[in-house]
């Protein structure tokens, strides 16, 4: 019933994930996350960030204070390529 009324089903819904992937460095990944982060925080959201890059993980340092952060390694010793 609840879900005819609002339009919107019963399950849990899942928060959207943005992401953002290229192997060279250089190409703005970490300054247009920053940018992303900072909207949404002003927007009242509060993001989890997963770093991806152990060895220079920018957004961690910069949020690791304020926001749940999480720094994975995403290469080949750990079965990414």
């Amino acid at each position: 019933q609840t879900a005819r009324i609002t339009g919107r089903s019963d399950r849990a819904r899942l928060a959207p994930v943005i992401m953002t992937a290229q192997p060279k460095g250089g190409t703005r990944k970490s300054t247009t996350l920053a940018e992303i982060i900072l909207h949404l925080m002003e927007m009242g959201h509060m993001p989890w960030i997963i770093d991806p890059d152990k060895a220079n993980p920018d957004n961690f340092k910069a949020h690791h204070t304020e926001l749940k952060c999480e720094c994975i390694a995403m290469d080949r010793e750990h079965g990414f390529t």
